[in-house]
């Protein structure tokens, strides 16, 4: 799938899972539950574009893709927070405030995703799904689905099964550009931090 896949996505992420619980329990929320097989992994796929159900979608996806999606909304929410209680009223914290905020007001990093999804997405989505068919396994890990010019990938975790691959790198760039910015906020809400220690008498 292109790079510019899901530009609908492009928006703030970020909230629902608390950073009180353990990376290991926020692991089970979001990312459980794959395909046993590729045919399976693919039906999923099928369902969830026919219907249009961005929950189910990200379901249907592998459990890196999820991950992925996981770390942007806690990133995204880490960011929103330290802007709240760090940068000073103005434009500048408001414009920041507003790029991340549709994540760090999502419920779950399933309905960050789905809120996200516009109908061009869907439209593409749906135009490379052939009429009928299914994966063949490629290696141990990894099935493809070659049809009308297009390959869908699908991608198994392990124990955790199956999964669609083919919004993976998208959703690997937004993981970066989200930590990137966290970064970013980090490095000037401490220069605020140190700012106002100087000011003190």
């Amino acid at each position: 799938m292109p790079s510019g896949k899901l530009s609908a996505i492009s928006g703030g992420m970020g909230r629902a899972l608390s950073f009180g619980l353990p990376l290991a329990v926020m692991a089970v929320a979001s990312c459980a539950g794959g395909a046993p097989t590729p045919e399976e992994a693919h039906q999923r796929l099928v369902q969830a574009v026919s219907t249009r159900d961005g929950a189910r979608l990200f379901d249907a996806l592998d459990l890196a893709t999820r991950w992925s999606w996981m770390s942007i909304q806690r990133a995204q929410r880490e960011t929103y927070d330290i802007i709240l209680s760090n940068f000073p009223e103005g434009p500048e914290r408001e414009r920041l405030l507003k790029r991340c905020q549709t994540g760090a007001l999502s419920e779950s990093a399933r309905a960050l995703f789905a809120r996200q999804l516009e109908p061009s997405a869907w439209d593409e989505l749906a135009a490379e799904l052939p009429a009928a068919g299914a994966p063949q396994v490629v290696s141990a890990d990894l099935a493809e689905l070659k049809a009308g010019g297009h390959t869908l990938g699908y991608r198994r975790a392990g124990r955790r099964g199956w999964g669609f691959a083919g919004l993976a790198a998208r959703a690997e760039d937004l993981k970066r550009r989200s930590l990137a910015d966290l970064e970013l906020v980090r490095a000037s809400a401490a220069d605020y931090e140190r700012a106002a220690t100087r000011r003190l008498p």
